[in-house]
């Protein structure tokens, strides 16, 4: 694609502009997180071009690769950059979605959340509650439709509404939400573990979170779990989960402390023999 959109830009460009969005997407898997996020602002640049000579065809690639970029800048824990790239692939989606719910709402639901999780990291929690809503009530109402399509967005929704409740301070409507999550996640694991152990091992990490300060003992338990049922694909692609590692083992380590409980020091063995080799 880029030989060919040197000889006919107008041709094959969004060829190119797709394909390096999937780049940016499979270095992304495996934790080559530089390499990301350059695939995914050149991918954004091609389609913001495009967009000027029209928008009505390239609108909604545009918004997809923006929620894509706004991805890889989080990653980096650039986070600024990463809710202004949420910020205008929602509003892109809510444009959109207005003029076409069946085609666009599922988008608008997943950039909802992914704003609401922008907001949170830039330690704005009271604006991250509201977009985390919509895109759970949205996802909702897709999941109630039809199953098999949505409730992994539905999970994940649950799941970030639950930790913008918590850091509201709302302790129940958090649990309420990231137990909602984890029940979905346990059947989607279930059946497909090696695409929802992360996401369920995560929901159990939002868990340990919320019981921290009233339940350290419960949280350490938590945070435990969400350790057994990333290790065997952390130890695979640890450069892939080595963020969601290496956060769960922080939080287990703290938990522990603050239970008076001694850490399980052969479960974090091989974790930290894989970080010492530099994921």
């Amino acid at each position: 694609y880029e030989s060919l959109a040197e000889k006919n830009a107008d041709a094959f460009e969004p060829d190119l502009a797709g394909s390096l969005n999937n780049l940016g997407n499979r270095y992304s898997n495996v934790g080559r997180r530089e390499e990301a996020l350059e695939a995914a602002k050149r991918a954004t640049s091609i389609y913001e071009s495009l967009v000027e000579r029209n928008a009505d065809a390239f609108e909604p690639d545009l918004a997809g690769s923006l929620n894509n970029l706004g991805g890889r800048f989080s990653e980096l824990r650039r986070r600024e950059e990463a809710l202004e790239s949420a910020k205008r692939s929602t509003d892109i989606y809510e444009r959109l979605a207005e003029r076409n719910p069946d085609a666009f709402e599922p988008n608008l639901a997943g950039s909802l959340s992914n704003l609401g999780n922008r907001y949170s990291a830039v330690g704005r929690p009271k604006e991250a509650l509201e977009p985390a809503k919509r895109s759970t009530d949205i996802y909702e109402r897709l999941a109630a439709w039809k199953a098999d399509a949505f409730e992994p967005g539905f999970a994940m929704s649950l799941s970030n509404l639950g930790s913008s409740y918590s850091l509201v301070g709302n302790r129940e409507k958090a649990l309420e939400a990231v137990k909602r999550a984890t029940e979905i996640y346990e059947r989607l694991a279930a059946r497909n573990p090696d695409v929802f152990e992360p996401d369920l091992a995560r929901s159990q990490g939002i868990l340990g979170r919320i019981w921290m300060l009233e339940k350290p003992k419960e949280a350490a338990k938590l945070f435990r779990r969400g350790i057994e049922m990333l290790l065997r694909l952390f130890l695979d692609q640890p450069k892939a989960f080595g963020m969601l590692m290496g956060a769960l083992a922080a939080q287990y380590l703290k938990a522990c402390e603050a239970a008076g409980e001694e850490p399980d020091l052969t479960l974090l063995k091989p974790i930290m023999e894989a970080m010492e080799k530099g994921i």
